[in-house]
């Protein structure tokens, strides 16, 4: 096993653990002072507002927001929750009018008194209804208009603009932008469901906002150094959680993308996305990123896709294992950590043609699914490989020193007998999957071998002479329900076995050994004398036994013994000179005899 490769398997999150608090910082607060209110939780007034109130903004909705503003802010002077309440007061209740911005409908508004009736608006309306909100609320409030990477008009022949706000607290302006922590939308004359509240724009920081929209006038990037038009457009669509995971493309993987078009619904706009084209069977982003950051990388084929690359990712993400649903892609796409911070994600097709890619990421604690930092449409040229393309390398998280947890392994090639991995897990449930090339799993392939509560050790039979992915996982969160995340990876080309399993000449505890309270000292399977020892730390008792099996099952009498030295137990099983047989540790309760550990030997 080569242990100077870390990469990163798909994906895993901490538990049992706390992280640095350097590592845990909203990297995409403005500053720390703000981070205090960026809570991703609803403030509760702005949920309580009541019903008079809310009738009040549709009769008389000059009057209406006056009462509004009044009851979300009249007990606190505190300027930063004021602008949170009506951010979270105005992504709640008013919807992004898909069919205005389209031209499907002549019935929307981006005036303040008609969107509140209507509840629904485009960018321009969030943003006159944020500063009418926050003016009655007596904050210095500002529009900030800028361009767009996303979206082209055909009619103007230029770039599309979007509108947000700019609020001043205690002398510094801060980002709020209502639209784009909207929850839900108007499309085709109704409203879709609400999402979940999220406030990623609310006092978002500069560098962050300035990847995807880049204000009109300079002095509204409050910047020391202002950002020009053409690094912005040199900078790929990433999303801001490329900066909130301090994610740094490198110079080669930045040279690959260029500017596609493709009409969005409707046909008055055009989609701008990123193209790549690869002329190899292996195409690869690289890049640093943190060691606490995740990474969980799709290709998918580059069908029908919505406006919202973010919904289009979430939609192909299974809840179950943070992969995609199984097909024949959900083993063409990986991400390989080969130094602390340097990570490199690579990507194949099953044939040539158009697909659609996705980077997204998470940090470790965090239990929601990954987001997308990247999308973009990959024209690939020629197929590659299913991934990893390596034969005979585990594949680890390095997050694994942050979780306290280790793992070893045989030499797995050539793959002959029955390799096995080892894994610390400090009390936390691991468990292990073999599937092959069509990603269907292999039943009967993995036998779990508990050597000590901290300790499991999994064996491996591979029958046929072909590919098998071994699959190391743990449950999140750590109890009965949660999902599984991987762990590791290993790709295995083996050369076909039909022996026995469990494999000859190794012992093989059960949950039960570690259940009845015996910790796994070490093993000796037949020494010069042709004895087999198994020593564990416990207790004996009267229930404990041991026993020697012959090929056909029968009992060989007097052939095991148990002794007990201080807290040291030993198992001792005289084994024949010649023929093949088996052994058993056992404790006898009623109703059941529980096998506690076995082994097979052949002499």
């Amino acid at each position: 096993m080569n242990s100077s490769i870390k990469p990163l398997v798909f994906g895993v999150l901490a538990f049992g653990w706390t992280l640095p608090s350097s590592l845990l910082a909203d990297r995409l607060a403005a500053d720390d002072v703000s981070a205090t209110h960026r809570t991703n939780i609803p403030d509760s007034v702005s949920l309580t507002v009541p019903e008079q109130i809310q009738k009040a903004l549709v009769t008389d909705p000059e009057s209406g927001l006056v009462q509004l503003v009044q009851f979300l802010t009249h007990d606190t002077e505190d300027q930063f929750l004021r602008a949170k309440r009506i951010h979270d007061w105005i992504t709640d209740n008013i919807a992004y009018d898909s069919d205005l911005l389209l031209g499907l409908s002549d019935q929307g508004s981006r005036k303040v008194n008609d969107l509140v009736r209507l509840k629904r608006t485009t960018c321009g309306g969030f943003s006159a209804l944020f500063m009418k909100m926050a003016t009655l609320a007596g904050l210095k409030t500002e529009i900030v208009t800028g361009n767009s990477k996303t979206c082209w008009i055909k009619s103007s022949k230029r770039d599309c603009h979007h509108v947000w706000n700019a609020v001043n607290i205690q002398g510094k302006w801060y980002y709020v932008d209502t639209t784009a922590d909207g929850r839900f939308t108007y499309k085709h004359g109704a409203f879709t469901p609400k999402k979940v509240y999220h406030d990623v724009f609310l006092f978002i920081k500069p560098q962050a906002k300035l990847l995807i929209n880049l204000p009109l006038e300079e002095r509204q990037q409050f910047l020391s150094n202002a950002i020009s038009r053409e690094q912005f457009s040199a900078m790929p669509r990433v999303t801001v959680l490329y900066h909130k995971h301090s994610i740094e493309y490198d110079a080669s993987t930045l040279k690959q993308f260029r500017e596609g078009r493709r009409d969005f619904e409707g046909g008055s706009l055009e989609k701008l996305f990123d193209v790549a084209e690869s002329n190899k069977p292996i195409f690869g982003l690289n890049f640093k990123a943190p060691l606490n950051v995740l990474f969980f990388p799709q290709i998918v084929p580059d069908t029908s896709e919505s406006f919202d690359d973010s919904q289009d990712a979430n939609r192909n993400q299974n809840e179950e294992e943070g992969e995609i649903s199984k097909s024949e892609m959900n083993l063409r796409a990986f991400c390989v950590r080969e130094k602390s911070d340097q990570v490199s994600c690579s990507y194949t097709v099953p044939r040539a043609g158009r697909y659609k890619v996705y980077l997204q990421a998470r940090e470790a604690g965090d239990t929601r699914k990954f987001g997308l930092v990247h999308a973009f449409t990959l024209i690939a040229n020629q197929p590659g490989p299913i991934l990893p393309d390596v034969s005979g390398k585990l594949f680890s998280n390095s997050l694994l020193d942050f979780q306290r947890i280790r793992i070893s392994g045989s030499d797995f090639a050539p793959v002959s007998g029955f390799p096995w991995i080892e894994v610390s897990r400090s009390d936390s449930f691991v468990t292990s999957v073999v599937y092959g090339t069509d990603g269907k799993t292999i039943p009967g392939a993995v036998l779990p071998s508990f050597r000590s509560h901290e300790r499991i050790r999994f064996y491996y039979r591979l029958p046929d002479a072909r590919t098998y992915f071994i699959k190391l996982q743990t449950r999140i969160p750590d109890q009965p329900g949660g999902s599984m995340q991987n762990l590791a990876i290993v790709r295995l080309d083996a050369k076909g076995e039909n022996k026995p399993f469990p494999p000859m000449r190794e012992m093989i505890l059960t949950r039960a050994f570690v259940e009845s309270g015996l910790s796994f000292l070490d093993d000796t399977l037949a020494n010069e004398k042709g004895d087999v020892t198994l020593r564990a730390v416990g207790k004996r008792s009267p229930e404990l036994g041991c026993m020697l099996y012959d090929a056909s099952g029968k009992a060989i009498p007097r052939s095991c013994s148990v002794t007990q030295d201080g807290d040291t137990l030993s198992f001792r099983f005289s084994v024949p000179p010649a023929g093949r047989f088996g052994g058993r540790v056992y404790l006898t309760q009623q109703p059941d005899t529980k096998i506690l550990a076995y082994f097979q030997i052949m002499r």
